[in-house]
């Protein structure tokens, strides 16, 4: 279980009437005749966490890619904090471009070898404020850190000397130091060890927290978007098939296709997700709705599934790992 103090807002965070920062509308991206992107729309509001999850191929990434400015759109709207990110050129898109910053996968190929934490995080920070000293700008690098849980004693290392969750703080900063109001996290732990992916987690809540952040979250971990997320858009060959608040999509899935995806987690983290049946019941038991060991009918976990109270349950692959944000891991 999450302890009770550790930031979490997916049951309770309430966004109505607060402004969109990300308003996608009618999106429609293409590769030649193909629909990578097919009339997708949704809204982030800020200090929300959205999540887009499906599988491989179904247009997760691409849609990322034009929320980021990268692609442009073959029809439809996608607006930052009201300002159209698919009309802007120019100056004009450089600037939209420094409010939505990007988290990526692996953190070992986004950092560059040569360069030491200190000069990484200085980067951005130049072109972000470009009037601070030298001294400032030392400062803040400093202070970037500290918020992600790096000592000034990482200021000195290259990222091969840093662990993998190491690697993944130091991006994180670097994507602080633009000040954004839109974090596109892809699959923002599926590269770390297993034994720190939750105190990455942790982080990215304790920091949305404290800065107001908005998230985007791409994603395949269905239990990293339970622990995140807000609300989920289920995507299927370009199209939205399923939107909702994060517990109504897990535990009362409208679409058979967001029931598959369920349905083919392992059966410790299925357990986790819809809250069904006990860890202990799942390992080494069939399909769901199958017998049960010893002969007795075991429930489905994704049918009427209990409400969910309380903090929000972590897939298996987090329950051993420490809860701390300020680990240097």
């Amino acid at each position: 279980m999450i302890p009770p103090d550790t930031p979490n807002t997916p049951d309770t965070l309430d966004v109505s009437g607060v402004p969109a920062v990300l308003r996608v509308q009618d999106l429609v991206v293409t590769y030649g005749q193909h629909r990578a992107v097919d009339g997708v729309g949704f809204r982030i509001a800020r200090g929300e966490s959205y999540a887009v999850v499906g599988e491989s191929g179904c247009g997760k990434t691409t849609l990322a890619r034009t929320v980021l400015g990268l692609l442009r759109p073959a029809a439809g709207e996608v607006a930052l904090e009201g300002v159209r990110l698919d009309q802007a050129r120019g100056r004009d898109l450089r600037a939209l471009r420094r409010r939505v910053q990007i988290v990526f996968q692996n953190p070992f190929a986004a950092l560059n070898p040569r360069m030491t934490v200190a000069r990484l995080v200085d980067e951005p920070l130049r072109l972000a404020q470009p009037d601070l000293t030298a001294a400032g700008r030392a400062e803040a690098v400093s202070a970037l850190l500290a918020s992600v849980g790096l000592a000034d004693r990482f200021l000195g290392r290259r990222p091969h000397e840093l662990s993998g969750g190491q690697c993944q703080r130091v991006a994180i900063a670097r994507a602080l130091a633009m000040d954004p109001v839109l974090l596109v996290l892809d699959e923002p732990t599926s590269a770390l060890d297993v034994s720190v992916q939750a105190q990455v987690l942790n982080l990215l809540a304790d920091l949305r927290q404290r800065r107001g952040l908005a998230y985007l979250l791409i994603s395949h971990d269905l239990g990293v978007v339970r622990r995140l997320a807000d609300r989920i858009g289920v995507m299927r060959a370009g199209r939205l098939v399923e939107e909702g608040p994060a517990q109504q999509v897990l535990h009362v899935p409208a679409a058979d296709y967001t029931r598959a995806l369920i349905a083919a987690v392992p059966g410790r983290g299925r357990a986790a997700l819809v809250g069904g049946a006990e860890a202990g019941d799942e390992a080494g038991s069939g399909a769901a709705g199958g017998p049960a060991p010893g002969g007795g009918a075991r429930a489905d976990p994704l049918a009427k599934p209990a409400p969910a109270t309380g903090a929000a349950a972590v897939p298996a692959s987090e329950l051993s790992a420490p809860s701390s944000i300020g680990s240097s891991q």
